[in-house]
């Protein structure tokens, strides 16, 4: 093999190698978004499928990292880097939760939404 087309395999083995390296140091956050309130007899608690979860960096205002849908269960499972997000819902429901992520690891986050 030349000198030149090794230095290159060489290279994009040890690329691949790295990003494969920085994503096993992420974390998930696993939570549900629930739904409490609104009309007699009400409902606490009940969960919202098929809704989209949003982690922000730092802030609800903050740069929207990830996205993730809720299963018809209300729950949701998403990868992150570690840090700390604030998680929304953008169906107009107005909740957040905050979760630190570290590194390896799985962190809870609870959205419960009430009514406006």
């Amino acid at each position: 093999m030349r000198p030149a087309l090794l230095t290159v395999v060489v290279l994009v083995a040890l690329a691949a190698g790295i990003g494969a390296c920085t994503r096993t140091l992420d974390g998930t956050v696993s939570g549900k978004l629930t739904f409490s309130g609104g009309p007699s007899p009400g409902c606490s608690l009940c969960p919202v499928g098929d809704a989209t979860v949003r982690a922000h960096l730092g802030t609800a205002g903050g740069h929207v990292i990830s996205t993730t849908q809720t299963g018809s269960d209300g729950r949701f499972l998403i990868r992150l880097k570690p840090g700390l997000y604030v998680l929304t819902s953008n169906d107009g429901m107005g909740c957040s939760a905050t979760a630190v992520v570290l590194p390896r690891k799985t962190s809870a986050a609870e959205l419960d939404c009430g009514a406006p």
